[in-house]
């Protein structure tokens, strides 16, 4: 497996290493652990990547990047309660107040989650993922 060390993610990536020690943390990413050293696998790197540029769009709450983050990694949904309550809001938006919400389609959500095992993650302001 390709493991990178803290230095090698740091200069790939940009972000710092506070931020990304406090996103492996809040995300509960995958980190290898030799001896004192932290090795980064490169879906990690991938993903912190992602959770950079959501991040830096101020768009996103830490609570939404943290549920793309277990669904792209098939884990129980934490916060299930807020994304009920998410759910919620966006059904009375667009049954109730007529307020049309957009849509993604399951496969552009999908073609989403792809993009975060590559090194080019595109992503439109416009497409919506709520």
């Amino acid at each position: 497996m390709d493991e990178l060390p803290i230095e090698n993610v740091l200069a790939e990536t940009g972000i710092s290493r506070r931020n990304i020690n406090y996103w492996v943390s809040t995300y509960s990413l995958e980190i290898v652990k030799r001896g004192r050293k932290n090795y980064f696998p490169r879906k990690t790197v991938e993903l912190l990547k992602l959770i950079s540029m959501l991040s830096n769009l101020n768009i996103f709450s830490s609570i939404f990047i943290r549920w793309l983050i277990d669904i792209y990694l098939s884990r129980k949904i934490s916060n299930e309660n807020e994304l009920k309550q998410l759910l919620k809001i966006k059904k009375i938006f667009s049954n109730e107040l007529e307020i049309p919400v957009p849509k993604i389609h399951e496969e552009e959500f999908n073609v989403l989650l792809n993009a975060v095992g590559t090194s080019q993650i595109n992503l439109k302001i416009d497409d919506a993922l709520l």
